[in-house]
């Protein structure tokens, strides 16, 4: 079997991965001159969450940018239902084995594979005198983690700290080495292909068309980002589903001694990464596009959280900004299986932890495309919005 993915950053590169690792032969297309330049270059992840936040979850760090939601009925109908009691609690279940079964998988091929998560020592949930949080995490007084995480030598009297059991990975970094993985495997990676629309033949995808050339296949993947909107309307393929946006800052730091070991997660849901020699935060997430929010409203905001924890390690002067779009559906879970044309595969719209549960849906998807009935599919497919 030759299958065509679309879309090579982290949910491409997964998917490519686990069909090849099945003896499956695979192309990959991007249509960016080279992989991972999307949503997958600019978030990091975090491992070990015992709580994955759902779009509809209270605790979210959700943003209704320009009222859109209000904008999509249906959608708005369907996230709200995943609020009931009953449907919370299937979610919550849902996704803390998505997420432990993933957690699974990168361990295991990082130590098989020589693969490197680039992760944090752990995760420190800052908590203020203004804003305490009830928590199972212990909590530890600044003065006491300043042994620990010297680095927060900057941070104002009144803040403590709880520890997490998670620690923050650099999803950008493993999406190279798995890039590189596959090119070494000779799986063709094809850049600069963007994919216009479908070969549909007798009723069954066999194949896509890009400006400048038609690749035949025996199924085809939509594996993009933020991009699959456009394929999923060129194949009339409709399920509720919106973008979600963050700005994200990312900073050098000096100072060998000065070396951030902790990912921080402030009170106002901005989550501050160390990466190599810079710092990465990330803001809130929008329901939206950036033109539905105040993009430089949000710069700051990321500036200033950076400055409140680490006010003189960075290079907060030459900081550079920019923006992550992702697209998700109504009770945060992707949509990964069958599309409804035969032929034509679906991996999109993971939303919030589209990249934390990478692993997992592409191992879905490839068991199905192999003709295996994965535990959790239906729970997946696109059926369960019809």
């Amino acid at each position: 079997m030759q299958v065509l993915v679309v879309g090579a950053g982290i949910t491409g590169l997964m998917t490519a991965y686990a069909l090849f690792s099945r003896g499956i032969r695979v192309t990959l297309l991007e249509g960016r001159p080279s992989p991972c330049q999307g949503a997958s270059y600019s978030c990091s992840g975090l491992i070990g969450d015992a709580e994955p936040q759902l779009l509809s979850s209270p605790n979210t760090s959700l943003v209704y940018g320009a009222g859109l939601v209000f904008q999509h009925p249906i959608f708005a109908h369907l996230m709200k239902k995943s609020r009931s009691e009953e449907r919370a609690a299937e979610l919550n279940r849902l996704t803390k084995i998505f997420s432990d079964a993933s957690i699974a998988w990168l361990r295991q091929h990082s130590e098989s594979e020589g693969f490197l998560l680039q992760e944090s020592a752990g995760i420190l949930i800052a908590q203020s005198d203004q804003n305490k949080t009830t928590s199972e995490h212990e909590e530890i007084p600044l003065d006491m983690w300043l042994q620990v995480e010297p680095s927060l030598y900057g941070v104002k009297p009144g803040t403590s700290f709880q520890v997490s059991r998670s620690v923050s990975w650099s999803i950008s970094y493993f999406a190279k080495q798995l890039k590189e993985w596959l090119l070494e495997h000779e799986v063709p990676i094809l850049n600069n292909q963007l994919v216009t629309d479908f070969v549909i033949s007798e009723g069954r995808c066999r194949g896509v068309k890009t400006a400048t050339e038609t690749f035949k296949a025996d199924a085809v993947v939509i594996a993009s980002g933020l991009g699959a909107q456009a394929l999923l309307k060129a194949a009339k393929i409709k399920f509720p589903m919106l973008p979600l946006t963050r700005c994200v800052l990312n900073t050098t730091l000096f100072g060998d001694a000065m070396r951030i070991r902790h990912a921080i997660i402030d009170p106002d849901g901005f989550l501050l990464s160390p990466l190599e020699d810079f710092l990465r935060v990330q803001g809130r997430w929008y329901l939206g596009l950036e033109d539905d929010f105040d993009r430089d409203a949000e710069y700051r905001a990321l500036w200033e959280a950076g400055m409140k924890y680490f006010p003189e390690i960075g290079d907060w002067k030459n900081a550079r900004y920019f923006s992550q779009s992702v697209l998700t559906t109504p009770d945060s879970l992707g949509v990964v299986g069958e599309s409804g044309i035969p032929g034509l595969w679906l991996n999109v719209a993971g939303g919030i932890h589209g990249a934390d549960f990478a692993p997992y849906y592409a191992d879905t998807l490839a068991q199905l495309l192999r003709g295996e009935t994965p535990e959790h599919a239906q729970a997946l497919s696109i059926e369960r919005f019809r």
